[in-house]
């Protein structure tokens, strides 16, 4: 079975799909504090749906090191917070598009 989907921009009045655009706010927050925890070897998934790395000493002191564990920690909550975002998108937008007229 193959679905397609259509989309169209009324432009005659550019206004009227102006005002349907929505704005996104993106929120970050890194927080790398001194702990005495043992180290992981990888990024944990917490309860809450945010990520931790504990890392060695060495490698908190290290510009390179420290920019590297950053990055990886922060890698997957990003897709999980695209692929989450993308979806509400698309379900979204496919409500909009099932309740327009000409359904």
């Amino acid at each position: 079975m193959t679905y397609a989907m259509y989309w169209w921009i009324d432009i005659s009045n550019p206004e009227k799909e102006a005002a349907k655009m929505s704005k996104f706010k993106i929120n970050v927050t890194v927080n790398l504090v001194e702990c005495d925890e043992k180290t992981d070897d990888n990024p944990v998934a917490l309860e809450d749906g945010s990520y931790q790395f504990t890392i060695k000493e060495e490698a908190g002191e290290s510009i390179d090191d420290c920019e590297i564990a950053v990055l990886k920690t922060a890698f997957p909550a990003i897709r999980k917070a695209l692929a989450l975002h993308l979806e509400a998108v698309s379900k979204k937008n496919w409500y909009q598009f099932r309740d327009s007229p000409g359904w």
